[in-house]
């Protein structure tokens, strides 16, 4: 078995060193800059009203409201408020902000995807993003309930 020099096994040392600091700093450049990537929320400068009303809903049923993204809006975002002027303790509600498809499946009694789920609240906040462009529907939903609702809504879409 032969045996490297010494001076040709310090080169070969090196050589190896070398190579894994290359090896590493790439890798290494590829984490910082996935570390630099601009994860905050998009800033909306426009806006306009979906709903801002005081909605009664009655007993056993729904309501729903519709509203358009267009295809050029790349990123939008459904906020507001509701709040709930039941009957006695009776005051619970569902807000749901839905594409298209989900007003159809409520009507058939399936469930539904949505953008925002309030769940049985008597009042609430929506901020949802839409990744979607097309029709939407913001659903006041009083189905859980033996007595008609008064709910103030205040709804608008950020793009």
């Amino acid at each position: 078995m032969a045996t490297l020099k010494p001076a040709r096994k310090r080169r070969q040392v090196i050589a190896i060193v070398a190579i894994a600091i290359i090896i590493a700093g790439v890798g290494g450049a590829g984490i910082m800059s996935m570390g630099t990537r601009n994860t905050s929320k998009p800033a909306f400068t426009k806006s306009q009203p979906i709903l801002g009303e005081l909605v009664t809903v009655e007993a056993k049923s729904f309501r729903y409201f519709e509203f358009n993204i267009p295809d050029e809006i790349k990123n939008a975002a459904v906020k507001g408020a509701f709040f709930s002027r039941g009957t006695g303790q009776d005051n619970d509600i569902v807000v749901s902000v839905v594409p298209e498809i989900a007003l159809q499946n409520i009507n058939e009694g399936k469930g539904y995807p949505a953008f925002y789920f309030s769940g049985r609240v008597a009042s609430g906040d929506v901020d949802a993003e839409i990744s979607e462009t097309g029709t939407m529907y913001v659903i006041v939903d009083n189905r859980i309930s033996e007595s008609p609702k008064a709910v103030d809504v205040n709804i608008q879409l950020f793009y």
